[in-house]
């Protein structure tokens, strides 16, 4: 399946624990394949007798889930912004109900950002700040699971994907007692190339193998997770207590993917990514995307099956200009430097080939960011 070319099977091991990926495709080709599972393991282990509180209006979405494990209590779901029976449309900084357990899945992250309503608070810790929030609404000896992106430090606008040196400042900066935080961490190794599908590959990993990992690429959404625990070990509110040096936010990649950005794709491919180019001329086109001054980063990874005579460029002004080229006759691994002295616009990467044999072609990465 996919475009790396994985097996697909019908679960996953969390914990030494073996789940079952997440049936209902709602949202599911995004790492809700992994973390409502994940979100009703943590339920079921935290029994029927305790308060239960989710942050986010995720898990409803998924309630015939639910209902097959009637060891999981009530849970009373707080939301800003989304309407529904039951929600509580109160801010979580607002909140002050003390819980037994608190679940939240793909939230906070947005907090503070631009989405689902809220509006940007210009606050980059604001995820942080709803963590700290969410230890405190816990009674002694509480529990919490959230899951979050997580891998290079990203300002996606809507989210804050999580890094090493930003969850740290919840022990150095926010106070949260370090014994009571715990992590596991996922990464995505395949998705297939149709959004429709839902069919994904994740294995458990450590938290040094997701420190290159970027939002959106090569996969949509989410490309690794961390999984945080909370256990609220002492009465004592945790609180703001230091300001550690500024951290380095990265942008959202100009190009995160080739399957699933607005490329032009001139043959139609399976659901591994091969499709076959047996004539001369584009094989695709796009995105027509701006670029300011700045030098980018440009990988590609180019699979081939057969013999061809390929040209790669990167191109600006609808094809007029030439910003880099690559000639290509083979599988290649593609890593280079674009260095652009004026802001280029309608930026496109065209894969021309030069010849009529036939060959069989996938593209399992295609990335460009900023440095």
């Amino acid at each position: 399946m996919g475009i790396i070319g994985h097996d697909t099977l019908p679960f996953f091991i969390y914990q030494n624990k073996q789940l079952t990926y997440n049936p209902i495709h709602f949202q599911n080709f995004s790492e809700r394949a992994v973390e409502v599972p994940i979100a009703i393991d943590f339920l079921k282990r935290i029994g029927k007798e305790k308060r239960i509180l989710e942050v986010g209006n995720v898990l409803s979405n998924y309630a015939p889930l639910l209902s097959q494990h009637p060891e999981i209590g009530e849970i009373d779901v707080l939301d800003k912004f989304e309407k529904g029976p039951g929600i509580m449309n109160v801010d979580l900084m607002d909140f002050n109900e003390k819980y037994d357990a608190i679940v939240s899945i793909s939230t906070v992250e947005h907090i503070g950002q631009n989405a689902y309503g809220e509006h940007s608070s210009g606050d980059r810790e604001a995820p942080l700040k709803a963590i700290l929030k969410i230890y405190n609404l816990l009674h002694p000896g509480g529990k919490a699971l959230i899951t979050v992106p997580f891998g290079k430090l990203m300002d996606m606008g809507w989210l804050i994907q999580f890094s090493s040196e930003y969850v740290a400042l919840l022990v150095d900066k926010y106070g949260i007692p370090r014994e009571a935080l715990s992590m596991s961490f996922l990464k995505k190794l395949d998705a297939d190339t149709s959004v429709t599908i839902c069919q994904q590959v994740w294995i458990q990993c450590e938290e040094r193998e997701l420190e290159n990992t970027y939002f959106q690429s090569p996969f949509p959404f989410a490309n690794g997770i961390a999984v945080i625990e909370l256990d609220k070990v002492a009465e004592t509110r945790a609180v703001i207590q230091g300001r550690p040096e500024p951290l380095h936010y990265r942008p959202p990649a100009n190009i995160p993917n080739y399957y699933y950005t607005p490329f032009y794709k001139l043959f139609p491919y399976d659901l591994n990514g091969w499709f076959v180019v047996d004539q001369p001329g584009l094989a695709f086109y796009g995105p027509f995307i701006n670029l300011p001054r700045q030098v980018y980063r440009f990988e590609a990874c180019i699979e081939m099956k057969g013999e061809g005579e390929f040209t790669l460029y990167i191109m600006s002004d609808s094809g007029k200009k030439v910003l880099w080229e690559r000639r290509l006759s083979k599988s290649s691994v593609i890593r280079d430097l674009i260095y652009l002295n004026h802001e280029e616009k309608n930026v496109e990467v065209r894969l021309h080939k030069h010849d009529p044999t036939s060959c069989t072609i996938r593209i399992p990465n295609m990335f460009l960011s900023q440095l």
